[in-house]
């Protein structure tokens, strides 16, 4: 036997004195339980996305990425199709109970899966173009052909940036023997962040006096294309908190000072204290009138 699940759901709208004609016509639906176990298992999905597109530190490069794996995904589970377990218990109860023909569900599915496919079509191929540079995330070892794609795209896009080809070549050969496959997987274990695995590499290559001119150029390119907009919604947020009508007197500078300070440290209380402490300049700043202007 299911559990009613819907019901005090259904109970608290029906008990509205003016609801919806639209809740009131799905609550009375003998799938409506189905559906809505369907649209929380599809959304935690969604969210989960969302959390890796708007997050603070993503370069488009891995949120092209993302949208891709999803979308596969969306279209695997088009294909199977896929309802999770407690939805099929609900359905097969339902079916058993003649109630419902299991078969139409299916095929609402579908189309479910079909309109999510179509809506990432529709708003997301412009990052398809990016995924010519996946190689930069390091995931896997990456190769020349690869490479040359991203030397030819990077010029067309960005004209002024200089690169030399056969150098090129030469730094990348030493980014392979350096990116092995134990190397791969302890920054999977790790979760590693992308510029970070850059960092280590262009480190290494700084102590054996290894050049990387060219591949900086590329890796800085990637890295500074912001993922979304989110970061910078964040930023007119703070701002917005910060600069209300009692401190209007803010200058420009000022403003912009905390916003930097906001943003870019990421300590909490006492971390921050020990951190300015042992900064003697930083100090003399603070006890000067210069915060003032």
């Amino acid at each position: 036997m299911r559990l009613p699940a819907i019901k005090p759901l259904k109970s608290y709208f029906f008990s509205q004195e003016k609801c919806p004609i639209v809740l009131k016509t799905f609550f009375e639906d003998e799938c409506a339980e189905a559906w809505l176990c369907f649209v929380n298992n599809q959304a935690s999905r969604f969210h989960s996305i969302i959390l890796k597109v708007e997050s603070e530190k993503v370069c488009m490069v891995e949120v092209a990425q993302t949208l891709e794996c999803f979308k596969l995904n969306l279209i695997a589970r088009r294909n199977e199709p896929y309802i999770p377990i407690e939805v099929l218990k609900i359905l097969k109860y339902l079916e058993n109970e003649g109630q419902i023909d299991i078969t139409k569900y299916k095929k609402k599915a579908i189309s479910f899966y079909t309109t999510c496919i179509e809506y990432m079509d529709q708003w997301t191929p412009y990052y398809n173009e990016i995924l010519i540079l996946k190689w930069t995330l390091l995931e896997t070892t990456p190769e020349w052909p690869e490479i040359q794609k991203s030397y030819e795209f990077i010029l067309d896009k960005k004209s002024d940036i200089i690169l030399n080809e056969s150098e090129l070549f030469d730094e990348m050969s030493c980014v392979k023997a350096f990116v092995s496959k134990e190397r791969i997987d302890a920054w999977k274990i790790k979760e590693t962040a992308v510029d970070q695995k850059w960092v280590e590499i262009f480190s290494h290559f700084d102590d054996k006096n290894i050049s990387y001119n060219n591949v900086f150029k590329i890796i800085e390119f990637c890295i500074c294309l912001p993922g979304s907009n989110a970061p910078v919604e964040r930023v007119f947020s703070i701002m917005a908190n910060i600069w209300t009508k009692e401190k209007s007197q803010l200058s420009i500078e000022t403003l912009r000072s905390l916003l930097i300070t906001r943003c870019n440290y990421e300590m909490n209380c006492l971390e921050f204290f020990e951190y300015i402490e042992k900064k003697t300049l930083l100090l003399k700043k603070i006890h000067s009138v210069e915060k003032y202007k």
